[in-house]
């Protein structure tokens, strides 16, 4: 009982001074554009006062829209019937700042659970809450996502390894797995890698093991089918999101520099992506989202067939931006790469001991970053995966201070 009172206090300490900080560096970048309303704001206000799912971009009235995953769109809309226009914002500040400070926290709770010692999950708590590592962006879905993936990984490495027949619980897992699905779609390819790499792992302790991955499968896949529906029947066609196109044909083009930042600065942006784009919006209107984001698609290919060697170029920029941002994101880009470094180190020390993880963690290396570098870079793409960054990181770390202490005892004797 004494640990379980300790834990706790450890969590509500962490959370507490994870969102005082968050508001501290908030205040100092509030006038970033991550902090301005974006696609999810306009949809959550169409929702409040019309009951619409519609109309993502300022410049024009587009009609139904698909541009945005619903759980996240729908939670602001929340904020907005419940506490109205005047006190929405600073209700979901202050709320948004308690998600960042939750995030820090179950860096320490999944550390206890997957390496067996908390203490490298308190270092990557320090390290993301001191640091300015994510920019505060609350009408985002990013860190939400990550939250969902932390919660996700703590709940279901506890069933699995506490329990021998699943049952009813894999298809709990699979329903987590759709909602993230619907919060933001690449965290649900983290949270199915997760499970694959569990149970991998403890395929021969578990009863019935086929029957318990189908469940998963098939709950995972029911989960946002309706949304899918409701997507074929308004929109013509059974998309999950529709927005590839927009943001494909945005990072490919003459004008198109590697970084969204970059992007946003020359005007690129501007010039090729609907959202402050009358002209553009005006043709999603006209042609409807999803044929729209599909002549999207057409456009950017036809343009990388014909300028190959600008899109490697602009490509491998990415590949490296997605690790090591580029430093127009500064001081975030400095302190995600100062991670990113420190957990290459965590990863070779860990290799030994705990060989699950770093299998996970190779698998969501390779297939989570792939859209991401072939569009613009941004800080906010990389975190809902940057929490396994962070426990590499606290691993170095924890093994640094460690060795600094043992020659320390050893000088004094």
């Amino acid at each position: 009982m004494k640990g379980s009172r300790e834990q706790l206090a450890l969590f509500v300490l962490i959370t507490l001074v994870g969102a005082a900080f968050t508001l501290g560096y908030g205040v100092l970048d509030r006038g970033h554009l991550g902090a301005r309303a974006g696609e999810m704001m306009h949809i959550a206000q169409n929702l409040a006062r019309y009951g619409e799912y519609s109309n993502p971009f300022p410049a024009h009235q587009t009609g139904p829209t698909a541009l945005a995953t619903p759980v996240y769109p729908i939670f602001l809309s929340i904020f907005l019937i419940t506490f109205g226009p005047t006190w929405a914002g600073m209700a979901l500040v202050l709320v948004g700042a308690l998600i960042y400070g939750v995030h820090a926290a179950l860096l320490v709770q999944l550390s206890s659970a997957l390496l067996q010692d908390r203490r490298p999950g308190i270092w990557a708590a320090v390290v993301v809450t001191v640091f300015p590592a994510i920019r505060f962006m609350p009408v985002w879905e990013a860190v939400p996502a990550a939250v969902g993936l932390l919660a996700f990984c703590l709940i279901s490495s506890r069933w699995l390894c506490a329990m021998t027949t699943l049952g009813r619980r894999s298809l709990l897992m699979g329903m987590m797995t759709g909602l993230l699905l619907l919060l933001n779609p690449l965290s649900a390819l983290v949270a199915f890698i997760w499970v694959v790499s569990l149970f991998r792992a403890r395929w021969q302790n578990l009863r019935k093991p086929l029957i318990a991955a189908a469940c998963f499968a098939l709950m995972s896949f029911a989960t946002p089918l309706p949304w899918v529906l409701r997507n074929q029947i308004v929109l013509g066609a059974p998309v999950i999101k529709s927005d590839l196109g927009m943001v494909l044909d945005a990072s490919n083009n003459d004008c198109a520099a590697s970084s969204f930042v970059l992007n946003f600065r020359s005007g690129c942006n501007d010039r090729h992506h609907p959202y402050n784009n009358r002209e553009q919006s005006d043709l999603v209107a006209a042609m409807g989202e999803a044929n729209y984001d599909m002549f999207r698609v057409r456009t950017a290919l036809n343009w990388v067939r014909s300028n190959k060697e600008p899109f490697l170029r602009l490509t491998a920029r990415r590949v490296v931006e997605f690790w090591f941002p580029n430093a127009a994101e500064a001081p975030y880009a400095f302190v995600i790469s100062g991670i990113t470094l420190l957990s290459l180190g965590g990863f070779v020390m860990m290799a030994k001991r705990h060989g699950s993880f770093l299998w996970f963690t190779a698998w969501v290396s390779l297939l989570y970053p792939l859209i991401y570098y072939v569009v613009f870079s941004d800080t906010r793409y990389r975190i809902p995966i940057l929490w396994i960054s962070l426990l590499g990181a606290g691993y170095f770390l924890q093994a640094i201070y460690e060795r600094l202490e043992s020659w320390c005892t050893s000088g004094k004797r």
